[in-house]
């Protein structure tokens, strides 16, 4: 198989998951590993699903163990948010590899020792790891290797989304019913995790909410206390939970909405399979600035040079955005420039121009199914 015929496969692997065993092999033959693991993690339902070959079919039978280390790859890549592939020299030093008994119980022993590996989010609902290990006495991954990996991972992180994509399809159907509410609204697992949402909720994330991986967390830190209690009595007397209102606070405290948790009874369970909740917030505007997806393909933006981008577009300076988004005014106009450079503009108000008539256009013109399956609009709560 050639590389091109690999790059084929792994967009087949997309519609038949039987196959990603096969592609993990073939990249391992290219590249001296020994085994190699795709594991997919975090959906709303908690459920997680794994691929192994080689080695890694023994780890897979003992992840009862790993579960136990504190510090892993995957937290290290988590933490770290490398966009590629990461050697172990990436993510530890030598010391804290020789003194972390994840390495010292648990790889080494099987053979395992130096790997390269990298984190892909296909969706707000679920973490994908690709990981490939190779023997000890081969020494750790050497650059040309990880760049090897890094020119198929642009193909793995789109098969990845193309994967997510059809797996919620199901959701996003229940999501354009939630359109069809005219507020924010989403649906909830009986862990707290979203699974389906409609883009007038998303369109709050971060300013009003949190999608954790392990449930969704309101920026309210007293509302969310009140919130976590809802969850944990959703899962333990189901559609038997009387309605909650709960009131919170944007992060600011300028604005304030209530958020109403309706249990879903059985028959809808039918519908919303895994569901436990319906989460709907009151009081909102149609949305001013451009969706963030448009504007990351218009321009090929990173997703938090969208943000800048589309909050620029919605009037905001570099002192707002970077309040809003917890980060420094440096770090917002770093990323404006380089949202300048990639767009070709030279100036604030020439990608403010640009964006607004982007919103404009899709608003107006946009086929209502493409509005609908967008994930992300801008956010905004009024009175």
């Amino acid at each position: 198989m050639n590389d091109q015929s690999l790059i084929d496969r792994i967009y087949e692997a997309a519609l038949m998951p039987e196959l990603w065993s096969d592609v993990l092999s073939a990249i391992s033959e290219r590249r001296s590993f020994n085994g190699a693991t795709l594991w997919v993690k975090g959906t709303a339902s908690g459920h997680s699903e794994m691929v192994s070959t080689g080695r890694h079919v023994e780890l897979t039978r003992e992840m009862s163990k790993f579960a136990s280390y504190p510090v892993t790859r995957l937290h290290k890549l988590s933490s770290l948010r490398i966009a590629g592939f990461a050697s172990d020299h990436d993510l530890f030093t030598d010391a804290e590899m020789d003194s972390n008994p994840y390495y010292t119980e648990f790889l080494r022993p099987r053979d395992v020792g130096w790997a390269a590996a990298t984190l892909i989010h296909p969706s707000s609902n679920e973490r994908v790891s690709f990981g490939f290990s190779r023997s000890n006495r081969l020494g750790p991954v050497p650059a040309p290797t990880i760049s090897y990996l890094n020119g198929l991972r642009p193909h793995l992180a789109r098969a990845t989304l193309l994967a997510s994509r059809m797996g919620f399809q199901r959701s996003m159907a229940k999501a354009d019913g939630l359109e069809a509410m005219g507020r924010p609204a989403a649906i909830i697992g009986p862990q707290g995790a979203i699974i389906a949402q409609n883009n007038r909720f998303m369109a709050h994330i971060p300013e009003w909410f949190q999608d954790r991986t392990n449930r969704l967390t309101l920026n309210h830190e007293e509302a969310d206390k009140i919130f976590a209690r809802a969850v944990s009595e959703l899962r333990q007397s189901g559609s038997h939970m009387r309605v909650r209102s709960i009131l919170l606070f944007n992060r600011d405290r300028q604005h304030k909405c209530v958020l109403h948790i309706i249990p879903i009874v059985r028959h809808a369970k039918d519908i919303f399979n895994q569901a436990a909740a319906l989460i709907i917030v009151t009081r909102l505007i149609e949305p001013a600035a451009p969706d963030l997806e448009i504007v990351e393909a218009l321009f090929d933006l990173t997703p938090a040079e969208a943000r800048v981008a589309a909050a620029i577009a919605d009037g905001k300076t570099p002192r707002e955005i970077a309040r809003q988004n917890g980060t420094s005014v440096t770090t917002v106009r770093n990323q404006l420039n380089r949202v300048l450079s990639k767009s070709g503009l030279n100036r604030q108000s020439e990608l403010v121009a640009v964006l607004r008539n982007v919103s404009r256009y899709n608003r107006a013109s946009a086929p209502t199914e493409i509005r609908q399956y967008d994930h992300r609009a801008p956010r905004d709560l009024q009175g």
